[in-house]
């Protein structure tokens, strides 16, 4: 695995921790938490991004400076999530899902796309 895949994991994981040290005391999570029309997530909820052969659901996120994307692979080939600019980089097999740290992005604007298929491209928008 290479050092920025590792950076990746390690820092998805941090996150992970850090909302769960934050989290409301065994309340259970609704539906509510994740953002799939693209909408600003609830605070300390990831934003949802849904990849399908061969598109992304949202096209448009928007996300808290210091957050995270869910990123759900429902298609039936693999599929990326990857900001060039910011070097992030993120893949998932079929029927998997992965967690994305957005901590390093200042607010503003980023494209995305789907590393395996250039025609699934998006927008990240860090408020």
């Amino acid at each position: 695995m290479s050092r920025t895949r590792w950076a990746t994991v390690l820092g998805s994981l941090l996150v992970v921790l850090a909302l769960s040290a934050c989290s409301g005391g065994g309340e259970e999570a609704t539906d509510d938490a994740v953002a799939p029309t693209g909408e600003a997530p609830a605070a300390g909820a990831p934003a949802n991004l849904v990849a399908t052969d061969f598109a992304f659901s949202p096209t448009e996120l928007t996300v808290p400076a210091g957050g995270s994307l869910e990123f759900v692979n429902d298609g039936a080939a693999p599929h990326g999530f990857t900001i060039d600019e910011a070097d992030i980089a993120d893949e998932v097999d079929p029927g998997g899902q992965g967690l994305i740290a957005l901590v390093k992005l200042e607010p503003g604007s980023y494209d995305f796309h789907c590393q395996f298929h250039e025609s699934m491209t998006g927008t990240l928008t860090i408020t």
